[in-house]
């Protein structure tokens, strides 16, 4: 697959306080972070820097332009990349031989940026095979205890080791707010790298326990599945080093934009296109793919449906189309109601002609953290639901669904226990293996 260019880099999201979220959403969620940036009356704070593939100094100098003072949480490819845009750079000792010299070693690169770690390129020319980090050595050293003021704000250095040996946090006593970096994730923690200690993640219990688990919130630095930039994590090691450091969240204040554009399209071939949502995690969107017939078109998959996809996307409006749900996720069949010829495995059909956010699991995922945009003004994920859309074409094992080419039909597959489905035949076939939803 050939990547595209993307239009835009980093994607941002305002929140109370004086915080701004800033992330990339072209690159695989596990290997971004957020990247925070805290006003201050004299200087702000930045609060990791991603993978420095875009610079990022541009898109910071838009929120102001007092000094920047460039917090690192650690020393991992996807938190420093653009450490060396900003010439004050505090981070702590442990980690000062890695920045001063970082190779694809050190940082963590090999085995973590790949092709297809990313789903656009970030410019021409760009090797993800090749990608490292620039040099960006400590200019301001911190420990423990030590104090960060903005003039007006004071947030105080802890050192949690247990990710890595330098690894730290910071946290500001007046609001509560507790940036975390690593030792914080809505997920696995990560404790078995070259340098993790994973006895240490316990070490710290204690310090987090008397900080963020009293005073309010946490802002894990990766956002996984249901979004993590304020999560709850009341999980305690409990003498193991695989939990969550405890801590209770509030809720914040987050302005969305509402998107330009919801839908991207990538064409594969001369027949096949794939269509996505590109303002939702990519842990909790569906690839839904168009294969055009002679006599009709075979559509797979219809995402949220939380936008007009036969307006949104013109190739959909040119013929017939045969619309196909792989089941009845709320990902996969949000977008049915608009299409008139409907085909489903009959062991879900109750389900799409009385969905609820309970039987299409939008319960357990869907929620103001898996969005970067709104689909229009108005727009409230707790209240979303699939439309009712029942198949009025009854899918099942050996049935096909013709599209006036005799090289590429429909055919249903029944395998449950599978770890694969498979949903088209013919010289496409490769295209179209797909993981089901767990």
């Amino acid at each position: 697959m050939t990547h595209p260019i993307a239009q835009q880099w980093f994607h941002r999201r305002s929140f109370a306080d004086g915080v701004t979220m800033f992330w990339e959403p072209h690159a695989h969620p596990s290997t971004r972070c957020n990247i925070w940036h805290i006003a201050g009356r004299d200087r702000d704070l930045l609060f990791d820097t991603g993978m420095g593939v875009m610079p990022l100094a541009p898109q910071i100098a838009k929120l102001s332009g007092r000094p920047v003072l460039c917090f690192g949480s650690h020393s991992h490819f996807d938190h420093v990349g653009g450490h060396h845009e900003f010439p004050e750079r505090l981070m702590h000792p442990a980690e000062a031989g890695i920045m001063a010299a970082p190779d694809r070693d050190n940082m963590i690169i090999e085995g973590w940026v790949r092709a297809d770690t990313f789903d656009a390129l970030p410019h021409d020319g760009f090797e993800p095979e090749r990608y490292t980090v620039q040099a960006a050595p400590i200019t301001r050293p911190v420990d423990d205890g030590d104090v960060i003021d903005l003039g007006d704000r004071v947030f105080e250095v802890l050192h949690l080791p247990g990710h890595s040996p330098g690894s730290c946090g910071v946290f500001e006593a007046a609001t509560g707010l507790f940036f975390s970096g690593d030792i914080i994730l809505d997920g696995k923690l990560l404790d078995d790298l070259y340098h993790s200690v994973p006895e240490d993640f316990v070490a710290v219990d204690d310090a987090a326990k008397g900080t963020a688990g009293q005073h309010g919130a946490c802002r894990p630095s990766r956002k996984f599945r249901a979004g993590s930039h304020v999560r709850d994590c009341r999980g305690l090691h409990q003498g193991t080093a695989s939990g969550r450091v405890p801590c209770r969240t509030r809720e914040l204040t987050m302005t969305l934009e509402v998107a330009d554009t919801w839908y991207a399209t990538q064409t594969m071939s001369e027949d096949v296109t794939l269509i996505w949502e590109t303002h939702i995690d990519p842990g909790v969107r569906c690839n839904m793919w168009h294969i055009r017939g002679r006599d009709r078109d075979l559509l797979v998959d219809t995402g949220f449906g939380v936008a007009p996809l036969r307006k949104s996307v013109a190739l959909l409006t040119e013929k017939e189309v045969l619309c196909v749900a792989s089941h009845s996720h709320f990902d996969h069949v949000g977008a049915h109601d608009e299409f008139e010829h409907r085909i489903m495995h009959g062991a879900e059909a109750h389900i799409m002609e009385a969905p609820t956010r309970a039987n299409t699991l939008a319960d357990n995922y869907v929620d103001w953290p898996i969005f970067n945009a709104l689909p229009y003004a108005g727009f409230d994920p707790k209240t979303y639901n699939v439309r009712p859309a029942a198949p009025n074409a009854a899918g099942r094992r050996g049935r096909c669904a013709g599209s006036g080419r005799p090289d590429l039909s429909c055919a249903a597959f029944s395998r449950p226990f599978t770890r694969w489905h498979r949903t088209f035949r013919g010289r496409h076939r490769a295209l179209f293996l797909r993981r089901p939803d767990l």
